[in-house]
């Protein structure tokens, strides 16, 4: 069986390099034919024929039905290969594992924990549900991003690319807080003046953990400040510091109505496989296990499986 979806995951794997390939000849193609067209336009000798803007218009035209095409190998390449290589991994680690690998989390879901700042572009893969030791979660990538275009020029920001934790505890947290590594550089702005003309003043303020170590790293924001005292004790900061320097990314974290969410923003997707190399199924097997390792990491250090929050 392991062997049949092998077969099969490389051919999806070899279709995607093909397509990838040749979008690649097609845009080079497009782009010579652009700058050949500008270079008679610039040298004035530009005869009655509409030849070179012709070749321009069916080199865009084959560039974009290549990158559609390679867009579309490569999503059923994944899929195919995350199924058939890391939901074994994942169900040795975890109870009642669900992975639905081209699944992910819906963009109101993650804005409305308002700790990224707001992008135009969102997706989200690689949904997980789950339990250790009874600790509930679901699990999925995200990718915020700004695109801007003036027509002449465009040009795209990602504001956050890395893995999202959702921690559901069936009991409402008295009020919201936040805790944002202050080495991210695109966090939701609570405060300003431009952040109270469009969106009015902010619920949230700015609390003060009173830990020089933990203010340095992170910046907490609070809308009740008896309900950040309660979590935010000696061993939580500890924690959450120890945390910060273990997942390989800047960490966020908030405590909202039933849910703890835990984002960090590695600037990759972590369990993508690569398509320029043969598949390599023990290295798969590794980015599972790693993966595995980091959210019994935070679900361990936060005590979440002793119900710390309930």
């Amino acid at each position: 069986m392991l062997g049949d979806d092998m077969r099969m995951c490389e051919r999806l794997r070899k279709r995607t390099m093909f397509w990838q390939a040749l979008c690649g000849v097609a845009s080079v193609s497009a782009m010579t034919v652009f700058f050949a067209l500008l270079n008679e336009v610039d040298n004035s000798t530009r005869s009655s024929s509409h030849s070179p803007v012709v070749a321009l218009v069916l080199a865009g035209i084959v560039a974009l039905g290549c990158w559609a095409m390679a867009v579309s190998c490569k999503s059923k390449y994944c899929a195919a290969t995350k199924k058939a290589f890391l939901t074994g991994a994942f169900q040795r680690r975890f109870d009642e594992l669900v992975y639905e690998p081209e699944q992910g989390y819906t963009k109101e879901q993650v804005e409305a924990t308002e700790l990224v700042a707001e992008g135009n572009r969102f997706d989200s893969d690689d949904l997980m549900t789950g339990s250790h030791h009874g600790a509930r979660f679901t699990r999925a990538d995200v990718r915020i991003q700004y695109h801007r275009s003036s027509g002449k020029s465009s040009s795209t920001t990602t504001y956050f690319r890395g893995w999202w934790l959702i921690f559901d505890f069936h009991k409402r947290f008295r009020s919201d807080f936040q805790i944002r590594d202050r080495a991210f550089s695109y966090p939701r702005k609570h405060e300003g003046f431009w952040h109270e003309l469009w969106h009015g003043k902010s619920r949230f303020h700015a609390w003060s953990a009173v830990d020089g170590a933990f203010d340095q790293s992170f910046s907490v924001y609070a809308v009740d400040d008896d309900q950040a005292d309660a979590i935010l004790s000696e061993p939580m900061k500890q924690a959450i510091l120890g945390l910060r320097h273990e997942l390989g990314g800047e960490l966020l974290m908030a405590f909202q109505g039933e849910e703890l969410h835990v984002a960090v923003h590695t600037d990759e997707n972590a369990l993508e496989p690569p398509v320029w190399g043969a598949i390599d199924p023990e290295a798969l097997a590794r980015t599972a296990d790693q993966q595995a390792d980091l959210i019994v990491r935070v679900i361990e250090a936060l005590e979440l499986d002793r119900t710390l929050f309930v």
